[in-house]
């Protein structure tokens, strides 16, 4: 089914909003609730909230001569933001089995790990205990990468960072060409000062927060974790050779233990009180389906 088709079954009040010079949506305080997307008919194996937040945001890029068009995917870690940025990419380069916008757009994504500062620079600020929290960030870096993005630049390249090494990797680049939505997804993406010493926000001009209960995420962080932990070694380096040989509840206590001590501060201290700051809020069941989505008035 076309996008364009599916947007026009849910129509969004947001769409119709005037955009400011910064390309973020203004209008009064609170939310409105986007009405049931469960009978957007998830195609393909697409969750139908997915598919509805992809239509919003196809129509939003091609009713504006912004190039790249900049959306940010901000919440906590393991609430799947990956995926999801993953998802919409494919459904808005139209390469989603059973979905289709008409003209594929070309689509990036671009994860803020890769502005993580290396382990040698971030021991000194509190190591990993402090990974992913606004300090660990080059912010200068990924404003500089956002602002020649914005500017027009044909050519992006951001740093790689290694999830398997757990640290950036030195001198390697992801090189792109400057696409038409750029996908920027991140923790604190949606922090601003004193937290933050920069403000990205004004770069973006679509901004998204995922959300489920932290009980609920903490499982699937777990849940991850321990996946990981059973995947076969690709580096010599890999962070996670050091629970071979461990039994699954020794993982598993050490994951809750990373949860309760880093994951869950940075969150209820620095990520959720960014949800305000988005555009749209999208929640998500245990099941990790969508249940509601919420839009800015």
């Amino acid at each position: 089914m076309p996008l364009g088709k599916l947007a026009a079954r849910h129509p969004n009040p947001e769409n119709r909003r005037s955009v400011g010079s910064s390309g973020r949506h203004r209008g009064g305080a609170g939310w409105c609730e986007t009405g049931d997307v469960s009978d957007t008919g998830g195609v393909g194996g697409v969750d139908p909230g997915l598919v509805a937040i992809a239509a919003e945001l196809s129509a939003l890029a091609r009713d504006t001569d912004r190039r790249p068009f900049v959306v940010g995917l901000a919440g906590s870690v393991a609430v799947g933001k990956t995926t999801v940025a993953r998802r919409l990419a494919e459904l808005l380069a139209d390469t989603a089995p059973g979905v289709t916008t008409g003209d594929a757009l070309r689509v990036e994504v671009v994860a803020t790990d890769s502005f993580l500062l290396p382990n040698e620079q971030l021991g000194p600020l509190g190591g990993a205990m402090v990974k992913g929290y606004p300090q660990s960030y080059d912010w200068t870096a990924l404003q500089r990468f956002l602002a020649e993005a914005g500017a027009g630049s044909p050519v992006l390249s951001v740093p790689i960072y290694s999830h398997e090494e757990f640290d950036v990797v030195a001198g390697a680049q992801h090189v792109m060409s400057s696409p038409d939505v750029l996908i920027v997804e991140g923790l604190n993406l949606l922090q601003g000062p004193p937290a933050a010493p920069i403000d990205l926000t004004d770069h973006l001009h679509r901004t998204i927060y995922l959300d489920a209960p932290a009980p609920v995420i903490e499982d699937w962080f777990v849940q991850r974790f321990l996946a990981t932990t059973h995947q076969e070694h690709t580096s010599p380096n890999s962070f996670y050779a050091a629970f071979d040989g461990m039994g699954d509840d020794e993982v598993e206590s050490v994951a809750r233990w990373t949860w309760q001590e880093i994951n869950a501060p940075n969150l209820h201290q620095h990520i959720a009180p960014t949800r305000d700051r988005a555009d749209v809020v999208v929640h998500k069941a245990a099941d990790h389906s969508i249940e509601r989505i919420q839009h800015r008035r």
